[in-house]
Parts: structure tokens; C-alpha cells; sequence
């Protein structure tokens, strides 16, 4: 079993256990919610590392809970599942911190292969994170003779020495 787990925002019964099986089948821990207020009540009190969120939900509206999630929670990948179709809709919910939208009925397959790219970035955007932690106040680079590179393509700090004639290397903007 891996240590993800997975909470599926879904009001329909039927989807949402064929939704935990499918997740279950491949290896993945789930807890349903059938509102979108006991998804935010699983958001604060146990951090999923991804939901899979329908946007009709009773009690609150997918919209708003992705709201609420990406602020209680700004890690948490949220995939949304629904039948609106639009692309306006998709856009906007995109924009509003979706990681990823499928409209219904949609391939399982499909939802696995998405929902482990989501996945798989926010490992790294949290070991990014957790990197910089450790690094501090400092650059990645700093401990490297020169002081370092800039932040800029990987082009060397133009006070960083060249190491041979103690000259500052030039830096050159790309466009």
C-alpha cells in the first residue's frame, strides 16, 4: 500500500466507491467525502495528499472548495471531476489552483496516469520546498568557490570569480 492517501469528494455513491476501489486496486488509501463540507473537515484534520473533487457537491460548491482547500492546504493536488464540460469552466478552475481537470465520464486509466503526474509534482514541489528550508537563507550554491550562480538560467554570478585571474565573469541576459 503506498503512503499517499487519496480523498475523493464525490456525492454520488456509486462513483465514489467505484472511485475507492480503483484507487484501493492500484495501491492507494482512500476516505470519501459526500459534501464539500466534510472534504474540508478531512483537509484539516488529516492533509490527503491529493483529492479528487466534483464540483456538484451538497452543503458547498466544488468551486468553493477548492478555494478552501488551496488555502487551508496549498500542497494538496486537487484533481476535479465533473461533467461540466466547458472549456471556460475548465480554465477558471484551473486558474483557481486545479492541478488537473477530467470531465466525466472519463477513462480510469486516465484518472490513475493524471492523478500520479499530480502526484509526482508535488513530491518535488515539497522536497524543493524542504530543500530550501535547509539551505536557509543561503543559495544552493554558495559553499561553491565564486560564490555561486545567479538565479538566472544557471548563468554565473557576475561577482563570482572565474577562479584562474580573479576576474568577475559577465553576465549576459537572454530574452
Amino acid at each position: 500500500m503506498k503512503e499517499d492517501y487519496i480523498l475523493i469528494a464525490e456525492d454520488d455513491n456509486d462513483i465514489n466507491q467505484m472511485l475507492a476501489e480503483l484507487l484501493s486496486l492500484n495501491g492507494y488509501r482512500s476516505v470519501s467525502a459526500f459534501s464539500g463540507t466534510e472534504a474540508l473537515l478531512h483537509i484539516k484534520s488529516s492533509r490527503p495528499a491529493a483529492v479528487i473533487l466534483d464540483l456538484m457537491l451538497p452543503g458547498m460548491a466544488g468551486e468553493e472548495v477548492l478555494k478552501r482547500i488551496k488555502e487551508e492546504s496549498p500542497q494538496t493536488a486537487v484533481i476535479v471531476a465533473s461533467a461540466r464540460e466547458g472549456i471556460d469552466t475548465r480554465i477558471a478552475l484551473l486558474k483557481a489552483g486545479a492541478d488537473d481537470y477530467l470531465v466525466k465520464p472519463f477513462d480510469t486509466g486516465e484518472l490513475m496516469a493524471r492523478l500520479e503526474a499530480v502526484l509526482r509534482r508535488s513530491r518535488k514541489t515539497v522536497e524543493n520546498q524542504d530543500l530550501r528550508r535547509q539551505d536557509g537563507e543561503k543559495g544552493v550554491f554558495q559553499d561553491l568557490p565564486g560564490g555561486g550562480f545567479s538565479d538566472t538560467a544557471g548563468i554565473p554570478d557576475p561577482g563570482a570569480s572565474d577562479g584562474e585571474s580573479g576576474e568577475g565573469f559577465h553576465q549576459k541576459q537572454y530574452l
